[in-house]
C-alpha cells in the first residue's frame, strides 16, 4: 500500500486489546479499515484487508495493482521497479481555481496562533480559510517550530465557517498577495507587479486558500481594504483614513495625503532609493530637527535630504516616521542556514 499512496497510510494500533485501524488518504477509494488479531502481524493483516477491499470495489487490479484509466494490453519486456520516491502529495482541500474558489460563499476556518515568541516579536492571528473542513485530524493541532526555540510553538484550531462574498474574496486575496510579494521579494518593481496583476484570477488548478489578520479576535477588513486599494492606482486616491478613526489627522505623501492611522503599522518605499520600511509608529522630529553627522557637525533633516539624496520635504512640520528595514523571508526547504547565525530566531519568526 505504501507504494501506491503518498502520504503513507497511518497505523493506530492497540495490542492490548489486539486491534488495529489503518487510516489511508483522502485520495483512496476506502478511508479507514479496522482488524482484530495477533499483536505481531496487526499490520500484515490490516494491510491484506485493505487490497481486498480496494479489489473489491475496482481499485486494485487482480495483480493488486492500481486500476488504471488506459488498459495495458501487453506486459512489458523490461521490468522497471517501483521508484522509491513518489510525486509530492498536496491536499485537495488546498486545491482549486480561485475562479470557483471565489464563488463558493462558504469557507472553513482554521485559526493559527503563534506561541512561546521573543518579547522582540507581537505575532497577530491568522485566520486560514478554505473551501472544505481538514478533517477531524485537525480539528486541534500544535507543533513545534523547526530551527527555533523550545517554547515556541504553532496552534491551529478550527473555529468554524464564514460566509464572504466574491467580493470580499478578492480584497482577501489582493492583500494576501500584497503581503506575501512584499515578504519574498525586496525589489520594488517586482513588489508592485505582483500586486498590479493579482486580478488576473487563475483557471488551471493550483494552491488556493486565503490568509486573515484578526484583530481582538475579529478580521480585519479595514488592514485588507486598504491593501486592495494600492496608491499604484489612481482612482483610488480616496482611501485616506481607516473607517475606524475618529479624527483625522491627514499627513501629506508623495502619493497624496494619509491619516495617521493609515501610516502607522504600514509598509512604506521611499523613492531616493526605493527600499521597503515597516512603519511603527512617529518620531517627535521634523524636517526642521537636527541629524548629528559621523564627523560632528549638525544638518536639520530638511538639509540632509537635500544635500544627500536630492529631495526637498515640502511639509516641514509634519513629523518623520519611525521605521525599520523588512527582514526578506528565507526559503526553510532549502535548509541551509546555521541555527547559530546572529538573530536566527527572530528573522524566523519574522
Amino acid at each position: 500500500l505504501a507504494r501506491y499512496f503518498n502520504p503513507l497510510p497511518r497505523f493506530d494500533i492497540d495490542k492490548a486489546s489486539g486491534t488495529c485501524t489503518l487510516h489511508l488518504p483522502k485520495s483512496s477509494p476506502v478511508q479507514t479499515v479496522n482488524v482484530e488479531g495477533e499483536g505481531s502481524i496487526l499490520k500484515e493483516t490490516v494491510c491484506l484487508k485493505a487490497c481486498q477491499e480496494l479489489h473489491a470495489i475496482g481499485a486494485l487490479t487482480d495483480s493488486l495493482l492500481p486500476e488504471l484509466d488506459v488498459p495495458c494490453d501487453e506486459e512489458p519486456d523490461i521490468v522497471v521497479e517501483n521508484k522509491i520516491e513518489q510525486p509530492s502529495y498536496f491536499p485537495e482541500e488546498f486545491v482549486d481555481n480561485w475562479r470557483s474558489f471565489s464563488r463558493l460563499g462558504i469557507y472553513y476556518c482554521y485559526k493559527i496562533s503563534l506561541e512561546g515568541c521573543p518579547k522582540t516579536a507581537s505575532p497577530t492571528d491568522i485566520l486560514l480559510a478554505l473551501k472544505c473542513d481538514l478533517g477531524s485530524d485537525f480539528t486541534s493541532s500544535s507543533f513545534k517550530l523547526p530551527g527555533g526555540q523550545d517554547n515556541a510553538s504553532v496552534t491551529m484550531k478550527y473555529v468554524g465557517i464564514i460566509h464572504l462574498n466574491q467580493e470580499q474574496v478578492i480584497i482577501a486575496r489582493r492583500f494576501q498577495t500584497t503581503i506575501l510579494s512584499f515578504l519574498i521579494g525586496d525589489d520594488h518593481l517586482e513588489v508592485s507587479n505582483g500586486i498590479k496583476y493579482f486580478h488576473e484570477m487563475q483557471v488551471p488548478i493550483g494552491v488556493v486558500y486565503l490568509l486573515l489578520p484578526l484583530v481582538s479576535g475579529r478580521i480585519d477588513w479595514c488592514s485588507m481594504k486598504f491593501s486592495s486599494s494600492p496608491i499604484y492606482e489612481a482612482n483610488n486616491k480616496h482611501m485616506t483614513h481607516c473607517h475606524s478613526c475618529k479624527d483625522i489627522d491627514l499627513l501629506q505623501t508623495k502619493d497624496g495625503p494619509f491619516c495617521r492611522c493609515i501610516l502607522k503599522n504600514s509598509i512604506v518605499c521611499t523613492p531616493h532609493n526605493n527600499i521597503f520600511y515597516v512603519i511603527s509608529g512617529f518620531l517627535d522630529l521634523d524636517a526642521n530637527s537636527c541629524l548629528p553627522q559621523h564627523d560632528g557637525t549638525v544638518v536639520t533633516y530638511k538639509d540632509y535630504f537635500k544635500t544627500r539624496h536630492g529631495l526637498t520635504l515640502t511639509f516641514e512640520n509634519q513629523p518623520l516616521l519611525a521605521g525599520s528595514k523588512h527582514v526578506k523571508v528565507r526559503n526553510f526547504l532549502h535548509n541551509c542556514y546555521s541555527k547559530k547565525e546572529k538573530g536566527f530566531f527572530f528573522l524566523w519568526l519574522q
